[in-house]
């Protein structure tokens, strides 16, 4: 009786339409903050899919609901031309995969769920209208990771996770274990103890990386909208805190990829913000006071001298960096990437290498041709990599595997540099999609480049425009470091991209109109 009784209940609200299925607004944003927030770690899957999965059905709802009202201008709207041919590709390629069983499973697997992550993205836009106090609540909810790893940090710090401070398992049951366990060596922390390269919890730390690049750009984006908004930014200290924040998580975690890209991201604020100071105006037409501009110049200064300082901390206390550039030059020098790759280091490539680092210590030697199973050994296998994808233009099967299988078929079995993936996303990218794959998204993504950069030269940049363009920057240099494309980063990227899109979107439709 209880189950015919909720039937019941149930078709009579379908019959009602599905106006009766949609959450209200705030929850609706709220789920999306939430699963913003759990896409970069790795341990909750589960919960990063039920998100996804109630995001869609309300969107779907949503989407029913005013499709059937007389006001179409708040649906999810005509998506651009790129989305929907990289849609379709990705659709169609199965049918010419080699594998076109694994193709399909894929489709089905991480492609789906990216597409899904960009279609919810600009459905909570065209719900919502978010204003720039959103962008915050975007900020804070990508922040929400890296916040814990700065928690988890000073807690090590103490000596509540053990010396050396270390998490064996993601899982957390195995984080609070080590807390308990720890419990009794927590002290007042030193400098002697300070725990440079702890990790946290998450295995890959790209995961880390990636949420500390997108809160710093969410939060720049906030910045620059409310600087517009009032010509002043009131809340300026918590703006450089906010910011200082995620540009420190990857620096005391030695993530030199990730050190990279978001310096980088520093450097685009501050010429942007330069830019929209030297052209912008108020509304009344007039130029912000000269005591405004001196507390943003002294900020931005106090910004870069705080950059450079934990810049050269981490080159410091971090010995890879001495030796990376010697490592990747070697890896470049290598005349036989290939052979290397699947035969590894003969001993008269070994002695080459030794007559090319004459005049090094011995010590630095050895760890160069250690490492090339490290910096070295990736720029191998980079090289390998584009060379599997000159060779197979059409991809294999659309699966995160596609190198570690093609390259096994190249070396006749387990290659001496075993490695998972080539660590260059755009490799990876062509080996699983072919070439066609590979530019359709790369060509997506400077479109959008394109775009908001030829709106730079006609008119002030919104806080939109800003945090689009960086994401785009970030996604493009960061998938020359390693493989970004696959898994939850697609979803970091359509959910978060696809966010900034949808609102530039609507920022342009609302300034035309």
């Amino acid at each position: 009786m209880r189950v015919h009784g909720g039937m019941t209940y149930l078709v009579s609200r379908m019959r009602h339409g599905p106006e009766k299925f949609i959450l209200p607004q705030k929850v609706h944003w709220c789920l999306f903050l939430a699963y913003l927030a759990v896409l970069p770690i790795a341990g909750p899957i589960a919960l990063r899919n039920v998100l996804l999965a109630i995001l869609v059905f309300q969107s779907l709802f949503f989407c029913f609901a005013t499709c059937k009202s007389a006001n179409t201008s708040a649906g999810i709207g005509k998506p651009t031309a790129w989305l929907m041919i990289w849609a379709s590709f990705l659709l169609l390629f199965p049918l010419t995969a080699r594998d076109p069983g694994v193709a399909w499973r894929e489709l089905g697997g991480q492609w789906l769920e990216s597409l899904l992550a960009w279609f919810v993205a600009f459905v909570v836009v065209r719900r919502i209208s978010p204003t720039a106090r959103d962008l915050l609540w975007i900020g804070l909810a990508s922040a929400f990771y890296p916040f814990v790893y700065l928690i988890l940090f000073l807690w090590a710090w103490m000596g509540g996770l053990g010396y050396p401070a270390y998490i064996e398992d993601a899982s957390w049951a195995a984080i609070l274990d080590v807390l308990v366990r720890n419990v009794g060596n927590v002290a007042w922390p030193g400098l002697s103890n300070f725990p440079w390269g702890f990790r946290g919890f998450d295995p890959i730390h790209a995961n880390l990386g990636a949420t500390a690049a997108h809160a710093f750009i969410a939060f720049a984006a906030w910045g620059l909208a409310d600087w517009q908004k009032r010509r002043e930014i009131k809340k300026l200290a918590w703006l450089i805190f906010l910011l200082g924040c995620s540009y420190l998580v990857p620096v005391l975690a030695s993530s030199r990829a990730s050190i990279l890209c978001i310096s980088f991201m520093v450097l685009l604020v501050i010429l942007v913000a330069v830019a929209q100071l030297w052209r912008g105006k108020s509304a009344d037409g007039v130029r912000p006071a000269a005591g405004r501009l001196v507390s943003l110049g002294m900020a931005v200064l106090g910004m870069l001298c705080l950059m450079g300082f934990l810049a050269y901390q981490s080159y410091e206390k971090d010995p890879r960096w001495r030796t990376m550039l010697h490592k990747a030059t070697i890896g470049f020098w290598v005349p036989d990437a290939m052979g290397v790759v699947c035969h590894g280091i003969s001993a008269e490539l070994e002695s080459g290498i030794r007559n090319r680092l004459t005049g090094m210590p011995v010590h630095q030697v050895d760890e160069i041709l250690q490492g090339m199973r490290g910096d070295g050994g990736r720029v191998l296998v980079m090289r390998a990599g584009l060379q599997l994808v000159l060779e197979q233009p059409f991809g294999l099967d659309g699966s995160r595997s596609a190198y570690k299988l093609s390259m096994h078929e190249r070396c006749g079995g387990v290659p001496s540099l075993d490695f998972a993936h080539p660590h260059q996303g755009w490799i990876d990218l062509a080996l699983a999609l072919g070439w066609g794959g590979m530019l359709l998204y790369l060509g997506m993504i400077i479109y959008l480049l394109w775009v908001v950069v030829a709106g730079l030269l006609k008119r002030e940049w919104s806080g939109w425009e800003l945090g689009l363009f960086m994401l785009c920057i970030f996604w493009i240099s960061r998938g020359f470091f390693d493989s970004v494309y696959r898994e939850h980063f697609l979803q970091m990227q359509g959910a978060l991209i696809g966010f900034f899109w949808a609102g530039w979107l609507q920022d342009v439709g609302d300034r035309q109109s």
